[in-house]
């Protein structure tokens, strides 16, 4: 059965995200062979929210390829969205029930953080792999927030010679 995985970069002190939303912070460390081409082939369906979907959109090039996205949003995507792009306004347990039923591959949780934090407050998220960037930020756009308390049990880590953490984890479910 598929999984449902959360693939990010974070910075040390929790953030996704500068308070603008920016992701500048990330710039010296994009280089870097995290093991993204082996994770995106094991991807079936992407699972997003409308910012990240609309910041996607704002690309010269669609950045997913052919891979099913399903946005979580209220409004109607525009008439230029990508093959394999639809909307989804229903209840988000529900959908990941069918996901997981239908899913070629695993879901991947891009984003943003509102829809990772949704998913972990219901219990569902499976894997939470994390880039851990050396950059402390101060604020932004923490990634962890309300969940509720939750156990996880290391599946890997392994550093990078630049500073990069990279650390999987299973959710072993609320307490």
């Amino acid at each position: 059965m598929p999984l449902i995985r959360l693939m990010v970069a974070i910075s040390l002190d929790g953030f996704i995200a500068d308070e603008a939303g920016g992701v500048d912070w990330l710039h010296p460390y994009e280089d870097v062979d995290w093991g993204f081409a082996d994770f995106f082939s094991s991807i079936g369906t992407i699972l997003s929210g409308r910012k990240t979907y609309d910041k996607a959109r704002s690309f010269d090039a669609w950045p997913y390829g052919d891979k099913r996205m399903v946005v979580l949003t209220r409004r109607p995507l525009d008439d230029g969205a990508p093959d394999r792009v639809e909307a989804y306004t229903g209840d988000l347990a529900a959908l990941i029930a069918d996901l997981k039923r239908i899913s070629a591959g695993d879901i991947w949780v891009l984003g943003g953080a509102e829809v990772a934090r949704e998913i972990m407050r219901l219990g569902l998220m499976d894997r939470i792999e994390l880039g851990i960037i050396p950059v402390l930020l101060g604020r932004g756009i923490p990634l962890f927030g309300d969940t509720g308390q939750q156990s996880l049990r290391l599946l890997s880590q392994r550093g990078l010679s630049n500073g990069i953490l990279l650390a999987s984890y299973a959710t072993t479910g609320k307490q």
